[in-house]
């Protein structure tokens, strides 16, 4: 799963143990926009080669942290064999080897069920957390699924769920499909010109009676459907429940296109919050009391044509809804060569804060990236201190 890959989306929820403060939007406001900086220097909290339990233990998503009953943080990174760091605070994280979840590799894309990566949790009580799979169907890597060869044409992905019962140790999917909350409404096709997606979630974040997702929607079949989309739903862990944004209202519902025809797929395509000439792709959703507004990072890859530098940037909302302009909150080109130039998966965390799902942010969180390589034991995860006003 990298930014260049295409990804999905498919969400779950539960009680939350400490609801976000309710933002009503009266009116379609977008606030002024929240700024800031972050430092240059970063500090590497993983890197594969000296903390990585095997070649393959890249820092491949957005992270998110949750803290369970005990009082553990568990912070998440991860690539589709999926662990985690654990400590008691943010300064004595440690890397375990043991495999908190993996994908069973299936070479049927209606399975939803061959690469995974743990991409986003919610806290439902001190053991029982709550977790958003991110599924990539690798068609190149399965017999007969990829004649042309090529990874970007033969690539699938579908959001499932998974609940732990021990305070995040192990996950288990969801019983039933859980995909269908969130699906792109077409079958893989071995033969398709292009791979498709609603892809890297942002964390969960409650606001009311509902759960919110935003994600990334990549359509290579139909206009107007590119951008990031949002869906939201009651009861996460009823799969049947979830509503995507169509430019009016929560009002689409999502189908397995393996089991059900769906006539017109263009009818149910989502409707983008941010349109694809925004920055990118979504990293994280927070929640800043100060300002009482919605903070949504994103990565550029700085080719879009609109003469955006590559790198992280923040945009503002009241309503999840509408969202303000992007601001650059740091270039690429601003980091360190040292520190290995394009920093992907933005995500804020604020290790002060009281919520345990860490969805709520103050002035000051740790903005964390992510650096590939060539060379995978040089990928690393790195984070950087933030001021926003």
């Amino acid at each position: 799963m990298t930014l260049r890959k295409l990804a999905t989306l498919a969400v779950a929820a539960a009680v939350s143990t400490m609801p976000f403060p309710i933002v009503r939007a009266v009116a379609a406001t977008v606030p002024a926009p929240v700024t800031g900086t972050a430092q240059a220097q970063g500090v590497r909290f993983y890197n594969v080669g000296a903390q990585g339990c095997d070649a393959q233990d890249t820092p491949d998503a957005p992270a998110r942290a949750f803290r369970d009953g005990s009082g553990t943080i568990h912070l998440f990174a991860a690539a589709s064999v999926d662990r985690a760091m654990t400590g008691r605070s943010f300064n004595t994280l440690k890397h375990d080897c043991s495999v908190v979840f993996q994908g069973e590799k299936s070479g049927n894309p209606a399975d939803f069920d061959d690469a995974d990566w743990l991409t986003s949790f919610w806290v439902m009580d001190g053991r029982t957390v709550f977790a958003i799979i991110h599924d990539e169907f690798h068609g190149w890597e399965h017999p007969g699924q990829c004649p042309s060869g090529d990874p970007s044409r033969c690539i699938a992905t579908s959001l499932l769920g998974a609940i732990s019962n021990d305070g995040g140790q192990h996950f288990y999917s969801v019983p039933g499909n859980a995909a269908l909350g969130a699906t792109p409404p077409y079958r893989y096709d071995p033969n398709q010109s292009a791979g498709f997606s609603y892809g890297n979630p942002t964390n969960i974040m409650k606001r009311g009676a509902y759960y919110y997702v935003m994600f990334n929607s990549q359509d290579p079949f139909a206009s107007g459907h590119d951008g990031v989309c949002i869906g939201r739903t009651a009861n996460l862990l009823d799969p049947a429940a979830w509503r995507i944004w169509d430019g009016s209202g929560f009002n689409i519902r999502s189908s397995d296109p393996y089991t059900t025809a769906i006539a017109d797929p263009d009818k149910v395509g989502c409707h983008p919050v941010v349109p694809a000439t925004g920055p990118g792709y979504a990293g994280s959703l927070s929640f800043l009391p100060s300002r009482r507004v919605y903070v949504l990072a994103m990565y550029s890859f700085g080719q879009d044509g609109n003469g955006k530098r590559a790198g992280t940037y923040i945009l503002t909302s009241a309503d999840l809804l509408h969202w303000s302009q992007p601001q650059l909150l740091l270039a690429d080109d601003a980091i360190p060569s040292n520190q290995g130039g394009h920093q992907y998966y933005p995500s804020l965390i604020d290790p002060n804060s009281p919520d345990p799902n860490f969805g709520t942010i103050g002035r000051h969180p740790i903005l964390f990236t992510t650096s590939e390589a060539t060379d995978a034991a040089d990928w690393s995860l790195w984070g950087r201190q933030v001021s926003l006003r």
